[in-house]
C-alpha cells in the first residue's frame, strides 16, 4: 500500500507534466478525429493510462527498494517490516502489468487501424467467419480474451474460477469501450464502477494495485469531460480490464459470479439497443451522463 501511494503522487504529477505534451504529439501525427458533435479532436490519448502507471509503478517500486537498501537494518527495521507487510503479492502486480501492456497495445491498433464498418461482438465475428475478413476489432476480441485466460491462469485456483475470471476480465474491458461514446462518459463509469467494487471486496489488494491509474484518470478527467481529448480503445481496453481484473482480485466467488452475468446481460442488450438512446430516455442515466460537460451547460443557457 505504501507503494502504491508513492506510486500515485508518481503518476499525478507526470500525468500533468505530460498529458499536454502527449496531446500535442497525437495533432502532430494527425491522429485527429471528428468527436460526436464534429469536433477535430486527438484520439489515442488513453495510452497515457499504459504508460504513466506503469512508469509510476516502476518508479515506486525501485524508490522503495533504494529506501530500504541504504538504510542500516538494525533502526530500520521497523520501517522494513511495515513496507513488507503492506506490500502488494508479486503475481497480482505482474498480472496488472501484463494485462495494461496487451490491452493498451490492441486498442491503440484499434484507434490506428480500425473501421466502423462492422461493429459489435456479432459483427466483427460475422465478418470473419462469412466472409473471411480479418478486422481490428475481432483482433482486439480474441487478443482481448487470450489476455484474459493468461491472466486468469496466473491468479485462479481452479479450472471453473479461470474461465469465470477471464469472462469477468473481457467482458468489463469491452464494456467500457462501449461507453467511450460522450465526453466524460468512461470515466464516470469507471470511477462508479470502481468504487462500487471496492465496497464489496475482501480484500485490500485491488484498492493498492490501482492506486496510479487513479492518479492518472483523475488528471486526464478534465480533457476528455470539456472534449479536448478521446482516450479511444488505447484507453478504454486499459480501464476497462483493470476494473475486471479489480473484480477478479477482490470480489469473492459469488460477487464474481453476479458479476460476470450482470456484465452478459449488458452485452446482450448492447447488441440490439443503442447505451447512449438509453441514456437519453432515462433521466437519472441522464443527468449523470451529462453532469460536468461543458457543451451541455452552454447549450441550456442558449
Amino acid at each position: 500500500m505504501v507503494i502504491g501511494i508513492v506510486a500515485l503522487l508518481i503518476s499525478i504529477v507526470l500525468t500533468r507534466a505530460t498529458l499536454p505534451m502527449l496531446l500535442r504529439m497525437l495533432e502532430d501525427a494527425g491522429l485527429v478525429r471528428p468527436n460526436y458533435a464534429g469536433k477535430p479532436v486527438p484520439l489515442g490519448a488513453g495510452m497515457i493510462f499504459t504508460l504513466i502507471p506503469l512508469a509510476s509503478w516502476a518508479l515506486g517500486l525501485v524508490g522503495g527498494g533504494v529506501y530500504v537498501t541504504l538504510f542500516p537494518a538494525g533502526w530500520n527495521e521497523p520501517v522494513r517490516e511495515w513496507l513488507e507487510a503492506f506490500d502488494l503479492p508479486t503475481h497480482s502486480l505482474w498480472a496488472a502489468f501484463f494485462l495494461v501492456g496487451v490491452m493498451g497495445f490492441l486498442g491503440l491498433m484499434d484507434d490506428l487501424l480500425g473501421s466502423r464498418a462492422n461493429s459489435g461482438f456479432r459483427g466483427h465475428f460475422r465478418a470473419l467467419l462469412r466472409e473471411r475478413k480479418l478486422t481490428t476489432g475481432a483482433v482486439k476480441a480474441l487478443g482481448g480474451g487470450i489476455a484474459a485466460l493468461l491472466v486468469s491462469v496466473l491468479l485462479a485456483g481452479n479450472i471453473w474460477e479461470l474461465l469465470l475470471d477471464a469472462l469477468v476480465i473481457a467482458l468489463s474491458a469491452n464494456f467500457i469501450n462501449l461507453l467511450d461514446l460522450r465526453p466524460g462518459r468512461a470515466v464516470k463509469w469507471f470511477l462508479l464502477w470502481g468504487l462500487i467494487i471496492l465496497a464489496f471486496e475482501v480484500n485490500w489488494v485491488p484498492m493498492a494495485l490501482l492506486l496510479p491509474w487513479l492518479g492518472t484518470v483523475l488528471i486526464y478527467f478534465r480533457y476528455d469531460l470539456e472534449g479536448m481529448a478521446m482516450m479511444g480503445d488505447a484507453g478504454s481496453n486499459v480501464l476497462g480490464g483493470l476494473l475486471g481484473l479489480a473484480a477478479v482480485l477482490g470480489l469473492s466467488i459469488w460477487g464474481r459470479v453476479v458479476t460476470a452475468a450482470l456484465l452478459l446481460l449488458l452485452h446482450v442488450y448492447t447488441e440490439k439497443y443503442s447505451l447512449t438512446e438509453t441514456f437519453e430516455r432515462v433521466a437519472l442515466l441522464r443527468y449523470f451522463d451529462e453532469l460536468g460537460r461543458p457543451d451541455v451547460a452552454r447549450r441550456r443557457r442558449a
